[in-house]
């Protein structure tokens, strides 16, 4: 997994264990455990949905099918519509982690353009490094050229 998934997921969990106090040791057990503990990962499912995952990168993030995402992303949509309680902990661990990636996102995304740009100005100065090497290179044959008629005159 790239290091911006593995520092998104180990948000979601922080943000899981504080509001269902559920461990990551459990979200990522192979069993579906109590209820509780395949609530939260199904809410966990969610919020990493909502960071843009794709279902499989979530199932191998939780150890999991991505049906199995599927089927619980559903389950929080339906249950979120009809429980405020589930609601509120579903937006307080959703809600912070989804601005908290596109803040990432963007500040990673500033990053790429400025190191393109980087790129480019060391592109440009190879070139001229290149075209002053070849002055350089026609400079000192022209001295030898110059050394050599004066010696045999």
């Amino acid at each position: 997994m790239n290091p911006r998934l593995i520092h998104e997921r180990s948000v979601v969990f922080k943000r899981i264990e504080a509001v269902f106090h559920v461990s990551e040791d459990e979200l990522l057990d192979n069993t579906r455990g109590s209820a509780d503990i395949a609530w939260a990962r199904q809410v966990a499912y969610y919020a990493l949905r909502q960071g843009h995952w794709s279902l499989g990168e979530i199932g191998v993030a939780l150890n999991r099918d991505h049906t199995s995402v599927h089927h619980g992303i559903g389950r929080v949509e339906r249950r979120v519509r009809v429980s405020q309680a589930d609601a509120r902990d579903v937006s307080g661990v959703s809600r912070p982690i989804s601005a908290s990636f596109d803040a990432e996102r963007t500040a990673l995304g500033e990053i790429e353009v400025a190191a393109i740009k980087i790129h480019e100005a060391m592109r440009d100065a190879i070139a001229v490094l290149r075209g002053l090497e070849a002055e350089a290179h026609t400079l000192r044959l022209t001295i030898e050229g110059d050394v050599q008629t004066r010696g045999a005159a």
